[in-house]
């Protein structure tokens, strides 16, 4: 076989593993993310946290306080999620510094990221019956109202590190007049699952 036949047989080759690959890999992404946003929306509930147990009375794994928590995460709630990805505000270094170095790569790489008003796909969202998710394409004000609904929603992408292990994403919750949060959410991934490490309050509106 001549040179030019064996360059000619190599790039077809590594053409072909560039094609098998990349789709797997995207799609491995994409299973992620919305394994990441459907936890999140699957957090929310209908009603308020159960209060803190009071000094010597009960603990949090007392059958009362198990019990509230079952019944709110029982309810049905009705969630409005914006139906496109977000830009991320910027954290405060006060903030990341104390982050394990890990998350503070992501975090970084998740200021830095452009959105495109990429659209979410709602169809690879996966939640609990008693979670009605409604898309929109509307600014917070009125929405909730409009569609009597508990939660406003609105997320960025999800930035992964190279082993798809920790992830971050930045995220909108308003609930109402006075009640809304944006937060940021670090996860691990767990036997294959993935969970939430930690949630910071940026701010509350």
């Amino acid at each position: 076989m001549s040179i030019i036949s064996k360059i000619y047989l190599l790039s077809v080759c590594l053409t072909s593993l560039l094609i098998i690959s990349y789709p797997h890999s995207k799609n491995e992404f994409s299973n992620d993310q919305y394994e990441i946003i459907s936890l999140l929306l699957e957090s929310l509930s209908a009603g308020p946290p159960p209060p803190p147990p009071a000094p010597g009375v009960y603990s949090k794994d007392t059958l009362v306080f198990n019990k509230y928590s079952d019944s709110i995460n029982r309810l049905d709630v009705s969630i409005v999620v914006l139906d496109h990805f977000i830009k991320s505000e910027e954290i405060p270094v006060q903030q990341k510094v104390t982050f394990e170095k890990k998350f503070q790569k992501l975090i970084e790489t998740l200021e830095k990221n452009e959105i495109d008003n990429s659209k979410i796909n709602f169809d690879s969202i996966m939640v609990s019956d008693n979670r009605k998710i409604m898309k929109t394409d509307k600014a917070y004000r009125g929405v909730l109202e409009d569609n009597n609904a508990s939660h406003y929603i609105a997320f960025s992408n999800v930035i992964l590190n190279k082993d798809k292990d920790n992830a971050v994403i930045y995220f909108i919750n308003n609930r109402g007049a006075l009640s809304g949060t944006t937060s940021l959410v670090l996860l691990d991934k767990k036997n294959g699952k993935w969970k939430i490490y930690k949630r910071i309050v940026l701010s509350l509106s």
